[in-house]
């Protein structure tokens, strides 16, 4: 992935895709997790500078786990933090319609032990446990829909601007972070492009084919011209594995196994390559390298 940034001011705005929601209990997509990050903690956080990654404090204390590896307390860290809001927004997640239900399949109970100690008790030793407890679906929500995250949502058009504030006293915010973010839902790739140019938007995520050789020239460097303008360009390997997928309901392909693996046999991934301008590796398994 390669990322083209120009940062500006107190304030950080950028393109997103559509948000859906900002209850954690039913955020799906990425965009949806990534402003529930902002406005709530998960009980458990991820500490992503460490080699390898570690779990972290988060809404409570590193957990104690008991010999057998069942049951797990957590201390909440501070106030406004209290126990029974994790209680009440993990059990949230056993609605049957809930879509984050899964995070709690092999959970069996869980309890206030008192005011600052959560207990968890699962059904049988589940070691990745500890890790769901740091992902967005697991945030913890107030009684009255507030989080304790770095930043609250002051301004939501739906499908078109979300803004943020910092919250001064959060703990969960470093001095260094910008004091509004400003979410924008910009459809044409185009408009994005000039929008960044003007300074419109201080960051633009992966860049597009169409403004590919407007931005890397031929070493595969910035072109002197962004870079005079203050423009930086980040390059980084995603977590993340694209495909392209059969409709196993269509009734020439899905049936037949054979046509399936002769189009995928001829697939032919050079020229994939190219088309995104060598910004792609080939797959060798389901998980990225």
């Amino acid at each position: 992935m390669i990322l083209a940034t120009l940062l500006l001011a107190a304030t950080f705005s950028r393109p997103l895709e559509r948000v859906s929601t900002t209850d954690p209990a039913e955020a799906q997509s990425a965009y949806d997790a990534r402003v529930v990050q902002l406005i709530y903690e998960s009980p458990l956080a991820i500490d992503y500078k460490a080699r390898p990654y570690k779990l972290a404090p988060g809404y409570c204390e590193l957990p104690e786990v008991s010999p057998d590896g069942r049951v797990y307390r957590f201390t909440v860290r501070e106030a406004p933090r209290n126990a029974a809001d994790m209680v009440r927004s993990l059990k949230r997640l056993y609605e049957p319609t809930c879509p984050n239900g899964w995070l709690v399949k092999d959970v069996e109970s869980v309890a206030a032990a008192d005011a600052r100690t959560v207990e968890i008790r699962l059904k049988r030793r589940v070691r990745h446990f500890p890790w769901l407890m740091a992902t967005p679906g697991a945030c913890v929500v107030g009684a009255d829909g507030s989080g304790t995250g770095p930043y609250v949502l002051t301004k939501w058009r739906k499908n078109h601007e979300m803004v943020f504030e910092r919250k001064a006293s959060s703990a969960a915010a470093a001095p260094s972070h910008f004091d509004f973010l400003r979410y924008l839902v910009i459809d044409d790739m185009s408009t994005q492009w000039l929008m960044f140019l003007r300074g419109e938007v201080d960051f633009l995520g992966e860049i597009s084919r169409d403004n590919w050789d407007m931005v890397v020239g031929a070493d595969g460097r910035l072109v002197p011209e962004l870079a005079a303008k203050g423009v930086r360009l980040h390059m980084l390997e995603a977590l993340e594995s694209p495909y392209v997928g059969f409709n196993m309901r269509d009734p020439v392909v899905g049936g037949n196994r054979k046509l399936r693996q002769a189009l995928n046999c001829a697939f032919d991934y050079p020229a994939w390559e190219r088309f995104y301008n060598r910004r792609i590796s080939e797959s060798r398994g389901p998980v990225p390298p």
